[in-house]
């Protein structure tokens, strides 16, 4: 019987000898699986870390592109808008001497001017004032299509 028990207790010692041989190569290979793992999955991380420093660079040269044109934009409307009252105030100035022109021909008496330098001068105004509102016009178009891309 002795002998018997003794069997009995080698083959369940041979049985669990075995078996945690078994386990410890699974454990082992499952050890190596997750290692394997973990290092694609840092070479992954790599690679978007990488990506997405590229793509926050080309973000930022965008980023200052933008700036530049809304500060050019800025300076050009600024120098439209200057522009524009300037000429606002010769069409001014301009309206002015013409509603004046009657009472300075009054003050200087008949015959001092002639009707061909009244008419010189008369000309001469008008195309100025055509010139002042031409100008008027076309910044006005500029300042307007300024104001739509923004």
């Amino acid at each position: 019987m002795r002998r018997r028990t003794m069997k009995r207790l080698t083959a369940i010692t041979a049985a669990i000898f075995l078996e945690t041989l078994e386990v410890s190569c699974v454990a082992n290979r499952t050890f190596e699986e997750s290692q394997e793992k973990a290092y694609a999955q840092h070479q992954q991380d790599q690679r978007q870390i990488v990506d997405l420093r590229g793509s926050t660079r080309k973000l930022k040269e965008r980023i200052e592109e933008l700036e530049s044109s809304l500060q050019a934009t800025r300076e050009q409307l600024a120098r439209t808008e200057h522009e524009w009252k300037e000429m606002r105030d010769e069409l001014l100035r301009f309206k002015i001497e013409k509603e004046q022109q009657p009472s300075r021909r009054q003050d200087r008496g008949s015959g001092e001017r002639s009707p061909l330098d009244i008419q010189e001068e008369n000309t001469r105004l008008r195309d100025r004032m055509e010139e002042a509102k031409r100008r008027v016009k076309e910044l006005s178009q500029q300042l307007q299509h300024m104001l739509e891309q923004f």
